[in-house]
């Protein structure tokens, strides 16, 4: 993206109400880009691909969760894709004792459980949420329902970043994973998609994008303490966040 791109989106951004990015950790780790500084934006969360099965990745993973706490974010972690050989069996496993077995037998998931366990654990007694998300691929650990149920009974302290769009992929609907996870979502990609699966505008694909953000208002208005964050990806605003805090509620254009 060119400079003069970027300093447009950021405007347009924050004529929406939008107060904060979600950074890959690789585009900040040397330093926030000039651009955002100059926009007064802040830094809602950073996401770092990592491969736990690695030797010394739980040390490179604790020194991540160290930086994002010192920009007040959340940290989400994304496993790293076992191959398409490792994971065939656990894809083709349809009921939930039959993915939990399947999780269970795979080194890689095993390994990635116990590296995000000791991580979440971690990032609580510094005070960073720690979050994995329904991740868009079908290698991914953590795709589906009972893959991502699995691995929060594995690691109880981890958070989950909803994303509305990345579900339609397995065919699964994305309210059941609100309705299973809503007490450990602590981040939301706000992303709608059509029914051919591609990507859209907020609010002109099929996903129930207005249910979840009233739900999780009335879920902030009970309870003070709670928080979530929403990317909106949409086609015309590449990255802008609504925040739903407490009560109030910054919305951007595409939702309304």
């Amino acid at each position: 993206m060119e400079i003069n791109e970027a300093i447009k989106l950021l405007e347009e951004a924050k004529s929406c109400g939008i107060s904060a990015l979600d950074f890959d950790y690789q585009q900040i780790k040397y330093g926030i880009p000039e651009e955002v500084k100059n926009s007064q934006m802040k830094v809602n969360s950073v996401y770092a691909f990592m491969d736990f099965t690695q030797d010394g990745a739980f040390e490179e993973a604790k020194k991540f969760v160290d930086f994002v706490k010192n920009l007040g974010a959340i940290a989400m972690p994304v496993p790293e894709k076992p191959s398409a050989e490792e994971v065939a069996e656990l894809k083709n496993a349809k009921t939930k004792d039959e993915i939990f077995a399947q999780l269970q037998k795979l080194p890689a998931a095993v390994k990635t459980a116990e590296a995000l366990n000791a991580l979440s654990r971690y990032g609580k007694s510094i005070g960073v949420p720690v979050c994995v998300e329904n991740f868009d691929s079908h290698r991914s650990l953590t795709e589906r329902m009972y893959e991502l149920e699995w691995l929060f009974m594995k690691a109880p302290d981890l958070g989950f970043n909803l994303d509305t769009g990345n579900s339609i992929t397995c065919g699964e609907d994305i309210m059941d994973l609100y309705n299973d996870f809503a007490e450990r979502i602590v981040n939301v990609h706000c992303k709608d998609r059509t029914a051919e699966n591609k990507t859209t505008a907020v609010g002109t694909g099929k996903m129930p994008i207005a249910e979840i953000k009233n739900r999780l208002l009335s879920a902030a208005a009970k309870d003070a303490r709670k928080k979530a964050s929403v990317l909106c990806e949409a086609m015309d605003v590449k990255i802008c966040f609504c925040f739903f805090l407490f009560h109030e509620c910054k919305v951007c254009k595409t939702c309304k």
